[in-house]
């Protein structure tokens, strides 16, 4: 069958090879995820940083209140995030049933990325 607009331009309809790696992936994060040179997420100042998650759960009998940090963050932010989130799910975040369980993995999970960060120098 005929293409009744002709042919492509050259090198296509600008779309990329196959084999070109996606610019919009996401980066490879996960543990063992390496110092990147930068800005800090959170305060924008420039120092190494790493990628973290930190959660924090406030159980209301009936309801739950839960926040997330998640970023490229320098240790300073990383220290202030996890006591700050940290200490508030320890104190309240028992108070529902669900939140109960979300506590006993938002803990533990705070606590493993908080020593994961230690490597990092502080700013």
């Amino acid at each position: 069958m005929n293409n009744p607009y002709g042919q492509p331009p050259p090198g296509g309809y600008g779309l990329p090879p196959q084999n070109a790696p996606n610019p919009y992936a996401p980066a490879p994060y996960g543990p063992g995820t390496p110092i990147h040179p930068g800005y800090c997420t959170a305060c924008r100042q420039n120092a190494p940083t790493q990628h973290v998650t930190l959660w924090q759960n406030i159980g209301v009998l009936v309801m739950r209140f839960h926040k997330k940090v998640e970023g490229n963050l320098c240790r300073n932010c990383i220290d202030k995030f996890f006591w700050e989130y940290t200490l508030m799910t320890f104190f309240f975040g028992w108070w529902g049933v669900i939140s109960f369980f979300f506590t006993l993995f938002i803990l533990p999970s705070n606590l493993i990325t908080f020593l994961g960060a230690r490597k990092l120098p502080r700013a």
